[in-house]
């Protein structure tokens, strides 16, 4: 019987693993400097009044995403299972972003005051947060 050679399958893997390694580090580099080049760029853009840029790129605009992370996530929880909304609490966080935005919209609009009610409820157990970077769109 003859036996079994894993050592081309092993030495595939094992550079790959190294390559993945390095590749990560430098993806996390460039990231940093995306981020610092965005900050420079969105100062730019609003020293100058713009919001939005065109050209051969694409368009590069700028976009606000609102965030939320919960400050007492017991009392959350306890609020959001009072309210009918206890399945909630096995999401991940970008539902729960996702509703809070839409208790938010809901807010003080007939027909919603129970979601009135939990939003403001929220308030006080959530903190939002906004954050604007540059996007490149393709055109």
């Amino acid at each position: 019987m003859d036996e079994l050679d894993l050592s081309d399958f092993i030495e595939d893997f094992v550079g790959l693993t190294a390559k993945q390694k390095v590749l990560k580090a430098e993806l996390k580099e460039v990231n940093k400097m995306l981020e610092e080049s965005g900050e420079s760029l969105m100062d730019e853009l609003a020293k100058n009044g713009l919001d939005k840029v065109t050209g051969e790129f694409g368009t590069v605009y700028k976009r606000t995403t609102r965030h939320h992370t919960m400050i007492d996530k017991d009392r959350v929880a306890k609020l959001l299972s009072e309210s009918g909304y206890g399945d909630l609490l096995s999401v991940n966080a970008m539902t729960l972003n996702s509703f809070i935005k839409e208790l938010q919209e809901r807010d003080g609009l007939d027909g919603h005051e129970r979601e009135t009610q939990l939003w403001r409820d929220l308030q006080d157990v959530v903190s939002v947060y906004e954050k604007t970077k540059p996007v490149l769109r393709k055109s």
